[in-house]
């Protein structure tokens, strides 16, 4: 994940990993996610595909919420 500037707004771009499953599975996951409304979800704004040094790659760009990654929180855990 990176962070970056979408129209003046801060956005967090998510690179989908290449998985060894079908391309069909992986648009039907990407657009379940843009249809979530939750507090707790962060917002899509946009996603896609761009051919990244040879293989296709499918991202998503979420509106940025401030605050701690999950592997942070699971390293202050005893």
């Amino acid at each position: 994940m990176c962070q970056a500037k979408l129209q003046g707004n801060q956005v967090a771009l998510k690179l989908i990993l290449p998985i060894p499953v079908s391309e069909e599975r992986t648009l039907r996951e990407i657009q379940a996610i843009r249809q979530l409304s939750s507090p707790y979800v962060p917002r899509v704004i946009e996603s896609g595909e761009r051919t990244l040094c040879g293989q296709k790659r499918h991202y998503i760009i979420e509106v940025f919420i401030v605050g701690h990654t999950y592997r942070a929180l699971l390293q202050k855990q005893p």
